[in-house]
């Protein structure tokens, strides 16, 4: 298959991920803001299945990623990540059932919509299956040239990092793409900035997945201008957001479903996580850009 529709197929992933990682992110607060609140229940584990299939997509989209980057590694890298998807799949199937008997005392509940628990316990059963039938088979395909990945304390930490970049860019465009669902209009001149801030994490996550198509990967200028460009927009728009929401009530209950952690603590929380994180993120990315431009830019010289 092209890189083109490689990276087709990854933006339909995106959303679809997107909106699946923002829904269960924020079933999972829901209880967390209960506990808060002092209230003590076991309703966390009817989360846990919707939480692990927004995995699966986050798995998915970094599988995607480094086998288009690294084709030679394709087969072995793939059995890993089935094992990946067996094992979480196996435990969304156990949660699923305990959602059913132990929380809903049902496996066709109306909460969160009808036939969750069941519905759940169906599809984490058939990626188990899956998982198992396709591990059989790139297995056996493995080769002598297929090339493993050097795996080490950097690597699995550079593996962590991306893991939760990717789930948080997920998270990030789909409270983007619902925010039509609970934008308040009569708010909306102070809450424009937070709302254009949610595209800034898949815009770098765009960054890392940009590379497969060729034209990209072999501009080094190119890459360098797009990684600055994210990066001043984190710093832009994430000051932007604190300054305005920073002990702004109104604006924190404006906010509130794509930011639930900062009705807790009063304050942008998560703007503030955000900008950090991507700060560092990005400016490491930069640092490494820049010097990999003027580093081709000698060799063109000589």
């Amino acid at each position: 298959m092209r890189p083109r529709y490689i990276f087709s197929l990854l933006i339909c992933l995106l959303i679809v991920g997107a909106l699946s990682a923002f829904y269960s992110t924020n079933f999972v607060l829901v209880d967390v803001l209960n506990m808060s609140g002092g209230v003590k229940n076991v309703d966390f584990i009817s989360t846990i299945p919707a939480l692990l299939v927004a995995v699966d997509f986050v798995l998915l989209a970094m599988f995607s990623i480094r086998a288009m980057l690294r084709p030679k590694c394709f087969r072995r890298m793939a059995s890993l990540y089935l094992i990946y998807l067996g094992v979480i799949s196996l435990i969304g199937f156990v949660f699923s059932i305990l959602s059913g008997i132990v929380v809903y005392g049902s496996f066709t509940s109306d909460y969160p919509f009808y036939g969750y628990s069941i519905g759940a316990m169906i599809l984490h059963f058939a990626l188990f299956l899956l998982s198992i039938i396709l591990k059989v088979i790139v297995s056996r395909a493995i080769g002598v040239e297929d090339k493993a990945m050097k795996v080490n304390a950097s690597y699995a930490l550079y593996s962590g990092i991306m893991f939760f970049l990717v789930f948080f860019a997920f998270n990030r465009l789909g409270a983007f793409l619902f925010s039509i669902e609970y934008v308040s209009y009569s708010t909306l001149y102070m809450t424009f900035p937070m709302y254009i801030y949610l595209l800034v994490p898949p815009a770098l996550l765009l960054y890392f997945a940009l590379p497969i198509i060729k034209r990209f990967k072999e501009s080094e200028k190119t890459k360098l201008i797009y990684i600055w460009i994210v990066f001043s927009a984190n710093i832009v728009l994430g000051g932007a957001v604190i300054a305005v929401g920073w002990n702004n009530p109104l604006f924190i209950s404006a906010v509130s479903p794509a930011a639930p952690l900062g009705r807790i603590a009063s304050m942008p929380i998560e703007t503030i996580f955000q900008i950090t994180f991507l700060f560092i993120i990005t400016i490491v990315c930069a640092i490494r850009q820049t010097i990999a431009y003027r580093k081709k830019s000698r060799e063109i010289l000589q």
